[in-house]
Order: structure tokens, then C-alpha cells, then sequence
């Protein structure tokens, strides 16, 4: 459908291209959506099924570090997809503010990708030994690997270094 849009708006002398230049991006953008839409509800049913398992075997307190409800938004993508449906739906009904959903568009997916890649980073996404772990429903990922708190470097309660 992207290649119709492209050659539609690429020509807009030609008002038959023109006028469907219109339809094709209202389709465009509604597969997209609706992709993305599929994608993140798969991401966050398969993370929500998972939490129980990921409880059993991390804890209580490590596991909202992978289950939590922020979690599951920032994983599976749910801020872009979030923006396109408003955007999509702002577009069907050529709303005059569907352009305020469409110019930042691109940069709210650079700012869901990097909330990802914040995760990974800070090992808190899911990894191949937690999922691992998980599908075994296994105790070996131990709660002082590299994927747990580091709770050696929590300041005390009066803000000062530990004291021992």
C-alpha cells in the first residue's frame, strides 16, 4: 500500500492520483495501526500470562521489574501504537487536528524505541535466561545475578554512606 501512496502524492497534478492519494493514506496508515495494535496486545497478553511464573521464581520484588504495569506498556510499544490510533482515527473523520498527531509522529516512535532500549540497558528488559527460566519454571536464574537490584548501593535511611 505504500508504493499506491507514494506514487500518488509524488504526482499531485494528476487529480486522480490526487483525490486517491487520500484513500491510500487512510489505508496505509489504518494497516499500520491496526499491525501495531496486533503486535503490542500480543506483547503485553504473552508479558501479563507470564507474570505468575515470573513471581514464582524471582520474588516478589523482582518481578515488578518485569511485570509491572509500566512495564508492559513501554514493551510492547504501547505509546506509538497509542498515537497512530488517534491519529488514524482523527484521519476517517478528516479532523483539521489529525496534523498534530501526524508531524511528531516519527518522533514518538524514536521515543518508544528508546524507552526499550532504556530498559535493555539498565537489564531490566526481558532476557533469553529469564524467559529460559520461566518456560523451565525453574529456580536457577538466581535472584543476585546480573538482573537483580543492586541493592549494595542503596544509601541509608539518613542519606549518608553505609556504615558497617
Amino acid at each position: 500500500m505504500s508504493i499506491p501512496l507514494l506514487i500518488s502524492q509524488s504526482r499531485p497534478q494528476n487529480m486522480y492520483l490526487a483525490m486517491k492519494s487520500i484513500l491510500y493514506g487512510k489505508i496505509f496508515y489504518g494497516i499500520c495501526v491496526a499491525l501495531n495494535l496486533f503486535v503490542s496486545t500480543a506483547i503485553a497478553a504473552r508479558i501479563y500470562m507470564m507474570r505468575q511464573r515470573v513471581k514464582k521464581i524471582m520474588g516478589q520484588l523482582h518481578a515488578e521489574f518485569y511485570t509491572g504495569y509500566v512495564t508492559i506498556l513501554v514493551e510492547s510499544g504501547a505509546l506509538f501504537t497509542l498515537w497512530g490510533m488517534i491519529y488514524v482515527i482523527l484521519l476517517a473523520r478528516n479532523s483539521p487536528e489529525k496534523q498534530t498527531f501526524l508531524l511528531p509522529y516519527t518522533q514518538i516512535l524514536g521515543i518508544t524505541r528508546m524507552l526499550i532500549i532504556l530498559r535493555m540497558a539498565q537489564d531490566r528488559a526481558w532476557s533469553l535466561e529469564l524467559s529460559a527460566a520461566i518456560a523451565g519454571e525453574t529456580s536457577d536464574w538466581q535472584a543476585s545475578s546480573t538482573h537483580s537490584i543492586p541493592l549494595h548501593d542503596v544509601p541509608a535511611s539518613g542519606g549518608g554512606p553505609l556504615e558497617k
